[in-house]
């Protein structure tokens, strides 16, 4: 439940950072690809709540999601300043 709305949490944040900072093509995919991954891993909890889904199957979704979240997350990071040449 708690990483349930901590996910949540991250996606409302990410995507107002994204649409209040005028973000690129890429931020604005990467965000949608955050909240894609936490619709998936609701789905699954009442999937594997109402005993619809295996337990191994449950494991591998949420390995996935995280890891897709993770990537994702990472494009929504601004790129590193350029350093200029001396």
């Amino acid at each position: 439940m708690a990483t349930r709305v901590a996910w949540s949490s991250l996606a409302i944040l990410a995507a107002a950072a994204v649409l209040g900072c005028g973000g690129s093509a890429r931020q604005a995919e990467a965000a949608r690809t955050v909240r894609s991954w936490d619709a998936t891993v609701r789905l699954l909890e009442r999937a594997e709540g109402s005993g619809a889904v295996p337990a191994g199957f449950a494991r591998q979704v949420r390995e996935a999601a995280s890891q897709g979240r993770t990537r994702a997350q990472a494009r929504l990071q601004p790129p590193p300043p350029r350093q200029r040449a001396p």
